[in-house]
């Protein structure tokens, strides 16, 4: 049975109101509604086609949002995938009173930052689709994230949107509304103030507009699904970069690795900045973000030695070498058997930029756990590429990954936060730790030495029932205070 779209929408009448989910009415009257279903069985790949014609027969020109909403009846535990916006509920069911807010879908009425429908203009999403799994049920729907005229010319911004009021739903609109609020960041929120003209779509008198759609209803053992018709959805969507004659990947590479390591790096700091500003006089000012990893520090260096090798550079490639030795040499915490987190003129400590956002101070296993993975990832560059082996560096990674293994707890986690003092996890309940896991994974492959390889399988099964299969991947990026986030997705 083919699924049914619900068209409502809202009227602009030029004054600007406060606006809700439940403003958006039945058409009867204002619009004459076709839906056309050209084909397609609801599957990931062969999605039901919908040709939907809105005519105005109001009489008078209309302005306003029309929303088109698939509605689901059933709700027993609905998960919502709008991707770079919603993955499940974002932890909706977790605490809400947290210094930094970040989108919940909750039932019920729920306080800011928790709401229980979410509407956003359509370049708020990764992917233009919208989903809903529930209990081995997936339904959604994908389409445009603007409307153009019939010569391709943009005319509006079109938006998706999500409900568990009354029922799941998920929902496209022309025209749009970020509501009901808009996060441009955590500590900037925007209240919706209703519609402006702006975010609107007009229509003249019996002036039509068509838009095409496709539709998924179709049975999943589980989430996981999603991804099938997020990978079609690319399909649809995804432009391939231009080719342009005399120019591949091998020059951008040589133009953005020559850039950096002519204007990023800082001979006498022996590592990179994070930030290169270049004025009118010429002159340069910087904003280092000194890091183990993750704003700069290893996760440019090892890039920065790949791309040296292959380019037969050896400035570029003896930077990278440069900082790598200095990682091991001067990083290490004695106390805990961690390297430090954080460089500044020189000196290492756990005190980087993201310290104060935290709500336990100590090594951070997001960058310790990818500084140990960037490190082996360098040593097998230059064993197989250069044939040289930096048998130092095995040496500062193996007594590490064995602090990280005798911190898991029982459900083989990794800690968020170890401690500075001597080691042991101070907070778990996060995805980050799985840097640690890819750390120690890659330790037996360059190795051969699998000491860790049946304690690894346990935590990796961990790590994909809690935080992938569902992706609500929380916790990686250290300043967003374990919200969901695209980076932890990646």
């Amino acid at each position: 049975m083919k699924p049914e779209l619900r068209c409502l929408a809202k009227t602009y009448d030029g004054e600007v109101k406060r606006a809700d989910y439940e403003d958006y009415k039945k058409t009867d009257g204002i619009f004459d509604i076709r839906q056309i279903c050209t084909g397609g069985d609801g599957t990931p790949k062969n999605p039901y086609g919908f040709d939907i014609t809105v005519t105005n027969i109001s009489g008078r020109e209309w302005s306003g949002v029309v929303r088109f909403e698939l509605f689901c009846d059933e709700n027993v535990n609905p998960r919502v995938y709008m991707p770079g916006f919603m993955y499940g509920t974002n932890r909706g069911e977790s605490p809400i009173d947290v210094p930094r807010k970040y989108p919940r879908i909750r039932s019920g009425s729920p306080s800011l930052p928790a709401s229980d429908y979410w509407m956003v203009r359509g370049d708020r999403l990764a992917t233009p689709a919208a989903l809903i799994y529930d209990s081995g049920h997936i339904f959604g729907l994908d389409a445009k994230p603007y409307y153009d005229t019939a010569g391709g010319a943009l005319q509006g911004y079109a938006g998706y949107c999500c409900s568990v009021r009354d029922g799941a739903a998920v929902g496209y609109t022309l025209g749009y509304e970020n509501s009901p609020w808009l996060f441009v960041q955590s500590t900037t929120i925007i209240e919706n103030d209703g519609l402006t003209r702006e975010n609107c779509i007009s229509l003249a008198k019996k002036e039509s507009f068509t838009i095409h759609m496709n539709v998924y209803d179709f049975e999943a053992e589980d989430e996981t699904a999603i991804h099938e018709v997020f990978r079609h959805v690319y399909t649809i969507y995804h432009e391939p970069p231009r080719k342009v004659a005399g120019f591949d990947y091998k020059t951008a590479m040589k133009d953005i690795a020559g850039a950096i390591s002519e204007y990023a790096w800082l001979a006498d700091e022996e590592c990179y900045s994070g930030f290169v500003w270049e004025h009118e006089d010429g002159t340069f000012t910087y904003n280092k973000l000194g890091s183990l990893s993750w704003t700069n520090g290893l996760s440019v260096a090892v890039p920065m030695l790949a791309a040296g090798i292959r380019t037969s550079n050896d400035t570029m490639r003896g930077q990278a070498v440069r900082f790598i030795e200095k990682v091991v040499s001067e990083s290490m915490n004695e106390k805990s058997g961690l390297p430090f987190d954080a460089v500044n003129d020189g000196v290492w400590s756990i005190h980087g930029w993201w310290f104060n956002n935290m709500h336990t101070g100590g090594h951070s296993a997001y960058l310790a756990g990818q500084a140990m993975y960037y490190i082996l990832k360098a040593y097998y560059y230059e064993k197989k590429l250069n044939g040289i082996s930096h048998n130092n560096w095995l040496d500062f990674v193996q007594p590490v990954l064995r602090v990280f293994d005798c911190n898991k707890n029982s459900a083989g986690e990794y800690p968020f936060v170890f401690s500075a003092e001597d080691g042991s996890g101070l907070e778990y309940d996060s995805m980050s730790g799985a840097w640690c896991l890819a750390a120690a994974a890659y330790y037996c492959y360059v190795t051969g030495d699998r000491t860790y390889i049946e304690s690894l399988k346990s935590s990796e099964a961990h790590y994909y029932i809690k935080y992938v299969k569902i992706s609500e991947c929380y916790g990686a990026p250290l300043d967003t205070d374990k919200a969901v986030d695209s980076e932890g997705i990646l």
